[in-house]
């Protein structure tokens, strides 16, 4: 009988293209909230959407999948910044955490039969849909492309073929993958 064998099993919510949404998790103890809020100072206000308190403490952020290539990661966007998408599932009311014993609960007026998910701000989806390494090879590459002159990136005496060679390079790693 499940009922009698799993009274104290908590409930996963998958997320991703089948379930219509992905999930931004918020984890304060490792620093989702200042995460989050520089990120909003510096991008934009995030739009009103359904919104669950994890019993750990932290905050899960559903927003529309709209065919991003949004992963499962770890603080990916942000130190305690994670994303849950096709694949991946988040613990949801009315499950007990473990540790805490404080249920997963909807916030009053964001459950998502009370707000439908958002779709989430294009700075969001730039974050999430690509990875730190993506992002810093990207300022890598465009401090390189700001330094036009041959002074720029060698001595006055370089010639042609080193800058070349130097060049060709600097496009390869660009286009290197991870690892």
């Amino acid at each position: 009988d499940w009922e009698g064998d799993h009274r104290a099993a908590n409930s996963g919510l998958p997320c991703g293209e089948k379930r219509g949404w992905w999930v931004l998790e918020v984890d304060p103890e490792k620093g989702g909230e200042t995460s989050l809020n520089e990120l909003i100072a510096k991008h934009s206000e995030r739009p009103v959407t359904a919104v669950q308190k994890a019993g750990g403490g932290g905050v899960h952020y559903l927003f529309k999948y709209n065919g991003e290539a949004i992963r499962n990661r770890a603080n990916n966007i942000g130190e305690g910044l994670d994303t849950r998408s096709s694949g991946g599932y988040i613990v949801a009311d009315p499950s007990v955490h473990p540790d805490t014993g404080h249920p997963y609960e909807w916030v009053e007026g964001q459950a998502p039969w009370e707000v439908e998910p958002a779709d989430a701000p294009d700075w969001l989806v730039d974050l999430a849909s690509s990875s730190r390494k993506e992002r810093e090879r990207k300022a890598d590459g465009a401090s390189l492309s700001q330094h036009n002159s041959t002074t720029d990136v060698v001595e006055d005496n370089a010639d042609g073929y080193g800058l070349a060679a130097l060049k060709d390079e600097c496009r390869a790693i660009e286009k290197a993958p991870d690892g």
